[in-house]
């Protein structure tokens, strides 16, 4: 396994030692979108990335309080700002995670597993191969294992958590 780096507007791009970073062979992921809104340090990140050698990836943050078309569209102009990835970046990621806090309320999960599919079909189809989708959560907050069905497309070939 590949050490990485998950960043977002949370982290200050200017206090990471780049060219130690660079010589480390560690990846960077951004956030380059939190549902409908933008990460304001994502082409700030993939710039620093790209100027120091540092593999680069993307991030979206889903949030099911808010429509996919509106997400997948934050997430389009964001890498239409750096330039899409590029070859050798890491594939795109999808980031699911239960976000009741900040308030998308509990979990529905076959909205949640629909929307996320969709999603990640959308990146498949833009990007070909794989994507690659991460949670801090899953499968417990979708259900019961044997229950799970409308998350079953995480299982298929092509998807890796």
């Amino acid at each position: 396994m590949i050490p990485g780096i998950d960043v977002s507007s949370w982290q200050n791009p200017a206090k990471f030692d780049w060219p130690a970073l660079a010589k480390s062979g560690k990846f960077l992921i951004a956030r380059a979108s939190y549902g409908k809104k933008p990460d304001k340090t994502f082409t700030r990140y993939a710039a620093l990335c790209r100027e120091h050698g540092v593999v680069f990836g993307a991030y979206l943050f889903y949030r099911q309080t808010q429509t996919v078309t509106d997400q997948f569209a934050v997430w389009n102009r964001q890498l239409d700002a750096i330039g899409e990835l590029l070859e050798g970046d890491v594939f795109p990621v999808l980031d699911m995670e239960e976000n009741k806090r900040n308030g998308d309320g509990r979990p529905n999960p076959a909205r949640f597993g629909a929307a996320c599919r969709e999603i990640a079909e959308a990146l498949r189809s833009e990007y070909g191969g794989a994507v690659l989708y991460y949670s801090s959560y899953f499968p417990d907050c979708l259900g019961a294992p044997k229950t799970y069905a409308h998350v079953e497309w995480m299982r298929e070939s092509g998807y890796f958590h």
